[in-house]
């Protein structure tokens, strides 16, 4: 009798446990967002899959929260290019609430990029890609990625060595996630920014336009002083 209602009570802690735990979300962050319009995800166990579409060619920001502490998820996104931009490469950066005690460690003023309320995360905070876990980081377009997870400055992924082409092209990256210490780093950012993005041919950019037009006003000049 004693074992039977030892059992119970232990089955009523863990579902008061599980109860209070959060559920994993994942939404655009619309205050920095501009290049992903449409999102979803998928969360089975500790795999998630990210669904993404881009209409502009700019930064796109997702906010996470509710990642089991000190799990190691596998993450992959479902990226589909819809710019008039081709992308060589696509950097992907984590972002961290402001106000925590490591926050000492961060670079003195934050990139341009970041939002206001977040900072670049250190190797302090509990944030990373699932560093020293082995998981894979792969992309079915870009053939090389360079990571940055041991120094102060940030956490970030660069995924290069591709053209992921601003037709509708597609492309599947992989890579680990984890958070340490989710009290404190909920809710935090992931920032992406195809930051090598260039123009489809045929496109030239307005800063090239303007160069052409100066460098032919120019041209116009040294002729009518060579005539006259």
């Amino acid at each position: 009798m004693n074992k039977s209602r030892n059992v119970l009570l232990i089955l009523a802690a863990l579902a008061g446990f599980s109860g209070s735990a959060r559920a994993l979300s994942i939404s655009i962050y619309g205050p920095a967002n501009y290049g992903i319009s449409t999102m979803s995800y998928t969360v089975v166990g500790a795999k998630i899959d990210i669904y993404e579409t881009w209409n502009n060619p700019g930064e796109g920001f997702l906010a996470i929260s509710g990642l089991a502490m000190n799990v190691d998820y596998t993450v992959t996104k479902h990226i589909t290019n819809n710019t008039r931009w081709d992308w060589a490469c696509l950097g992907i950066e984590l972002l961290d609430p402001v106000g925590q005690a490591n926050d000492a460690l961060d670079p003195p003023s934050a990139p341009y990029f970041v939002p206001r309320g977040f900072t670049t995360s250190n190797d302090m905070d509990g944030l990373s890609f699932a560093q020293n876990s082995n998981l894979p980081r792969t992309s079915t377009v870009f053939t090389s990625v360079v990571s940055d997870e041991v120094t102060q400055k940030k956490d970030f992924l660069t995924y290069s060595g591709g053209t992921l082409s601003g037709l509708a092209g597609k492309d599947l990256i992989t890579f680990g996630l984890r958070d340490k210490n989710p009290k404190e780093n909920e809710t935090f950012l992931m920032a992406q920014r195809p930051s090598c993005a260039t123009p489809v041919p045929g496109v030239p950019e307005p800063g090239t336009l303007t160069l052409l037009g100066l460098g032919l006003a120019g041209l116009a000049m040294a002729r009518r002083r060579f005539l006259g």
